[in-house]
């Protein structure tokens, strides 16, 4: 579940390369997730974390 303030939504938006890395590391898995790290208002980290699975 997504939680967004709607004063710093409407406020600021995400830089476009930050929107496109963030996009890019959805796309690239199949098994994961992708955390976005904010401190301050500002996105300072992106997390990859893929999961191979064997069957």
């Amino acid at each position: 579940m997504i939680h967004v303030n709607k004063k710093i939504a409407e406020k600021e938006t995400i830089p476009a390369v930050l929107q496109q890395k963030i996009i890019a590391a959805i796309k690239s898995l199949k098994f994961g997730s992708v955390n976005i790290i904010v401190q301050d208002g500002q996105i300072i980290q992106i997390e990859k974390l893929e999961k191979e699975r064997f069957k």
